[in-house]
């Protein structure tokens, strides 16, 4: 009896051993602190500066593939792999991908914000969407690496990459990109990547709300009709260099001449005209400066007016329509550079056939006169090609 009392209070023994061993490990899960990348980002940032003026290299590279492996590439990362490996002449540019460019871009809106420049809304976005990367570095990471540029530039020679690269990071931004755009670094990736992204920038789609205005000019037997004010507006946007739009116009006024119309057996002479025309509309950009874009245009759509309406029966209409096809050029002035809000005057002729059987002959197409107002819904890519200081 004595012994099995004793194996039963050796077994609660262990039994609340063990289960005191797993509450402690449980406490210890439960205020276990989670390495965070901001953590990472500002001790990394701290310690490659201290291995590096240490002159301890294999130690900076260290810290740099473990930061990458723990916050994934980004601008300040990159920034100090290029720099410390053109300092240890180990620099290839197999280092970046096309996204160098946009970590250059990014470098420079946190230098811009820092030196309370008026910066560029796109540089602006790209600095604080990043603003984990700028508020959670060492704060003297920063000025450690444009040293560090500075003392590479005595290194390197105008027309190697290292040299522009330095240059960026000891803020000479408008020098590197006008650096960029001549044919200096044309052997470089870095070239090949800002032009990929100029162009990929370029081919983004304009969205484009358009308010229109103005006049209507027949011709031929047409002429009955006279002219007419004309109203309306577009929707549509432009990619690569193409315009897609749909177009919505009214014109009014009565006739200034009368006309006859064939309705329910009988001839009316009337002066009434109220018309206009739906249609999608085609264009393409043939010319495009900062302020001003010439267009080749072309439309088709449903063209027509009302020449008769009964005043005690509104249902009793007499209108006469036609298929329109129509081409024409279109000019573009832009209020500032790289701004999307313009001005733009379009003249059409319009190939009509306004079929009046038992009336007058209204058989002649039309010319056509558009001034319009329009505003754009791309800001962003304008500002993007003003960082890239792109010239059109």
């Amino acid at each position: 009896m004595k012994n099995a009392i004793l194996k039963l209070l050796v077994f609660l023994s262990l039994v609340s051993l063990t289960h005191a061993q797993e509450e402690s490990e449980l406490d210890r899960l439960m205020t276990r602190r989670t390495l965070r990348c901001e953590d990472v980002l500002y001790n990394s940032s701290f310690l490659v500066q201290k291995y590096f003026e240490d002159g301890k290299y294999d130690s900076v590279k260290i810290i740099l593939d473990y930061w990458e492996q723990k916050c994934g590439l980004n601008e300040p990362l990159l920034r100090m792999r290029i720099l410390s490996s053109i300092y240890e002449d180990r620099f290839s540019e197999d280092l970046y991908e096309e996204s160098v460019v946009f970590f250059l871009l990014r470098y420079e809106g946190s230098a811009s914000a820092k030196s309370k420049r008026v910066p560029n809304p796109y540089l602006s976005y790209l600095y604080f969407w990043g603003y984990n990367n700028y508020g959670l570095i060492h704060p003297t990471f920063n000025e450690f690496t444009r040293k560090l540029a500075r003392i590479n530039l005595k290194k390197v020679q105008e027309g190697d990459v290292r040299y522009l690269l330095c240059k960026f990071y000891d803020h000479e931004f408008d020098f590197v990109f006008d650096e960029l755009k001549s044919d200096r670094y044309n052997h470089t990736r870095l070239k090949r990547y800002y032009e990929n992204e100029v162009e990929k920038t370029l081919s983004e789609a304009d969205g484009h709300l358009g308010f229109i205005g103005g006049a209507w000019f027949p011709q031929g037997n047409t002429e009955t009709l006279g002219v007419h004010p004309t109203v309306g507006f577009s929707l549509g946007f432009k990619k690569n260099r193409i315009l897609y739009d749909f177009t919505l116009i009214f014109r009014f006024l009565d006739s200034s001449n009368r006309y006859t119309v064939e309705h329910k057996g009988s001839i009316i002479e009337t002066k009434k005209f109220l018309g206009g025309y739906i249609g999608l509309d085609l264009g393409y950009e043939t010319y495009r400066d900062r302020r001003n874009e010439i267009d080749f245009v072309i439309g088709a759509g449903l063209d027509g007016f009302t020449a008769y309406s009964n005043r005690h029966d509104k249902e009793d209409t007499k209108d006469i329509n036609s298929f329109n096809f129509n081409v024409g050029l279109g000019y573009r002035y832009y209020f500032s550079d790289f701004t999307t809000k313009y001005i733009g005057f379009q003249v059409r002729m319009n190939f009509v056939d306004y079929h009046n059987p038992g009336g007058t002959n209204l058989s002649g197409n039309t010319v056509s006169l558009r001034i319009t107002l329009s505003w754009s819904g791309n800001e962003f890519k304008y500002s993007r090609l003003r960082g890239l200081r792109y010239d059109f």
